[in-house]
């Protein structure tokens, strides 16, 4: 066995006085010691030193990930707004171009269909139709011998109805209104009235039942009478409310089929009626009311008249 040597350092001669033995060895231990420590500290600084420099990198690169993502999310949102911009732009461009498309359209049509056309109409003139009633008209049992005479000699008068258009003022107001005033009269004398507020007389007809008077507003009034007497009972009433066409009244005509033999037909008559706009409209005047038929339209006819009426002076002038 090796024996440890034990070196003893005094620094002063004399133990007692004061100095204190060290072993030589123990002091190299010691130092020993101390120089492992301070390795060990060493190795767990050198440890440690990665980590946070690890741990910074990532700070540092999430940071800069972050800044990134703010940056490009900046860049999206201007982007989205010249987007925005340039797509307003093209849709005002768009709609600009589609609106003189359909202006081009429209005037190309107009010069090649001509113009938009409407049917005039007259409402300065007295509208005048005669009332005739059937000549086998029924009569009720209970009329006397002297009734019976006194409605021959009307039958022998002429009884007429007129429409003239005029204003009106209301009672106590300062503006006026145009009216139609309906009359029905005997050899000159009125029998019989009626007005329409608010508009004017354009049209009339009657057959032996029904008397149809058309307005400006684009409404038509049926009117019937007496079905004992007829017209000559110089009456009549507001048989249905008006009928809305939507365009002035230019034209009403009533059409009553007969046979052969001349004796009225039990078919109801016919009207047809024509407004402003073009359009027609057949009715069937049955007891229960007007029924329509059918209904059509003149546009085209009238602008194929235009176009070659325009087509005839344009070759006559050259």
């Amino acid at each position: 066995k090796r024996i440890r040597p034990v070196l003893m350092n005094v620094n002063n001669d004399n133990v007692s006085g004061g100095a204190i033995p060290t072993n030589v060895s123990d002091d190299g231990v010691e130092k020993e010691t101390s120089s492992s420590m301070t390795g060990k500290k060493r190795r767990k600084k050198g440890k440690e030193a990665p980590q946070d420099s690890l741990r910074n990198a990532l700070d540092a690169a999430s940071q800069a990930a972050s800044l990134a993502e703010g940056v490009s999310a900046q860049a999206v949102n201007r982007a989205g707004d010249r987007d925005g911009v340039a797509g307003s732009q093209n849709a005002a461009a768009a709609g600009n171009a589609r609106s003189l498309t359909q202006a081009a359209a429209m005037e190309s049509h107009s010069t090649t269909t001509g113009p938009a056309l409407r049917i005039p109409y007259n409402t300065n003139k007295v509208f005048s139709v005669d009332l005739t009633s059937k000549s086998n008209a029924t009569l009720p049992s209970t009329v006397s011998m002297s009734s019976l005479a006194a409605l021959e000699n009307l039958s022998d008068n002429k009884i007429v109805a007129d429409c003239t258009n005029s204003t009106t003022s209301p009672t106590g107001g300062t503006s006026s209104w145009p009216c139609a005033t309906l009359t029905i009269g005997r050899n000159g004398v009125r029998q019989w009235r009626d007005i329409l507020l608010r508009t004017k007389c354009t049209a009339m007809a009657a057959d032996d039942k029904t008397l149809v008077v058309g307005t400006a507003d684009g409404c038509m009034y049926l009117y019937q009478t007496s079905p004992t007497l007829g017209w000559m009972s110089g009456k009549a009433f507001r048989a249905f409310p008006p009928f809305v066409l939507g365009s002035p009244v230019v034209e009403i005509s009533i059409h009553t089929a007969s046979n052969n033999l001349g004796e009225e037909d039990v078919k109801p008559s016919d009207m047809v009626v024509v407004t402003s706009d073009g359009n027609f409209y057949v009715y069937i005047l049955s007891p229960m009311g007007p029924k329509l038929n059918y209904k059509g339209g003149v546009v085209q006819a009238m602008q194929h008249m235009y176009l070659s009426s325009r087509l005839t002076s344009t070759s006559l002038s050259q």
